[in-house]
């Protein structure tokens, strides 16, 4: 199976306070773990770690460390569409003690995919499985009008209701969810949206598991992470998990346990993107 990928590359900074609490007072010590990221950069990656034939559409800064992550992505069996901005690799950084935690990202508009791109139908040309968390209206509506054979899946983001006949799945978390109409509750969200034409849809609510949805069914899951983690990069992870399943041939359904299996792998981990997410072949 064929995948496409379309999203940001950064840098990924994780920041743990060593004695449980960030002061912000005094001096706090910390263990930083910098690694390569975004998060369609981390679904992209750790799909060509499991072998499956990937491609890559991102826009990448022009310094040194941008270069580096394309060339890790090509070393890995990523397949990387290259649009080179003029603007160093941005970063995301992932404050974190017991209690709490805080994101800082210099991820700007520079390295959005907008109505003024349009991506080129080669790339495009037996891509079976997309997925992307752009949700730029004119640009998403170009891009899924571009291959109508292409199952996309949108990853994260908030769209008009209106573009959801076009997509395969939505994998979002109960935070998002809520932002589209706090008055629903998540099961009055998730008709909604099937309604519009969606043919499945994932929502997370982190250690309470998830909650799949069709037009058959409504099934829980219950989470396989347990103790002290780091969240960064478990949502893509689990996206990585889902598309494992679906290349080989499984239901979106039968998907999600390969999906719960590689958050609960990155879950234990500093950084958001490991080798080790070939365990959920096992």
């Amino acid at each position: 199976m064929k995948i496409a990928v379309l999203g940001t590359s950064c840098i990924d900074r994780v920041i743990l306070a060593r004695n449980g609490l960030v002061n912000f007072q005094t001096t706090t010590q910390v263990t930083e773990t910098d690694s390569f990221g975004g998060s369609m950069h981390n679904v992209a990656y750790h799909l060509g770690v499991l072998g499956l034939d990937c491609h890559f559409i991102s826009k990448f800064g022009n310094d040194d460390l941008s270069k580096a992550i394309i060339n890790d992505l090509k070393t890995n069996g990523v397949t990387c569409h290259s649009v080179i901005v003029d603007a160093p690799c941005p970063i995301f950084t992932c404050i974190q003690d017991i209690q709490k935690k805080m994101y800082l990202s210099s991820v700007d508009s520079r390295y959005f995919f907008d109505e003024k791109d349009q991506i080129d139908s080669i790339i495009l040309n037996d891509i079976d499985y997309g997925i992307t968390d752009n949700n730029n209206p004119i640009f998403l509506k170009s891009l899924l009008d571009a291959n109508k054979k292409i199952k996309w899946i949108l990853n994260a983001r908030q769209i008009d209701y209106s573009l959801m006949k076009n997509l395969e799945g939505y994998i979002l978390n109960r935070e998002e969810a809520k932002r589209y109409e706090p008055e629903l509750n998540q099961d009055e969200f998730a008709k909604k949206c099937l309604e519009a034409g969606l043919k499945w849809i994932v929502i997370t609510m982190d250690k309470d598991g998830l909650c799949f949805y069709n037009q058959d069914t409504k099934q829980h899951f219950s989470s396989l992470t347990g103790g002290q983690g780091v969240t960064l990069g478990c949502g893509d992870a689990f996206s990585t998990g889902m598309l494992y399943g679906l290349s080989k041939k499984l239901s979106p359904l039968d998907s999600v346990i390969y999906g719960l299996k590689a958050s609960a792998i990155i879950y234990k981990l500093p950084s958001a993107t490991s080798k080790k997410i070939v365990k959920i072949k096992i």
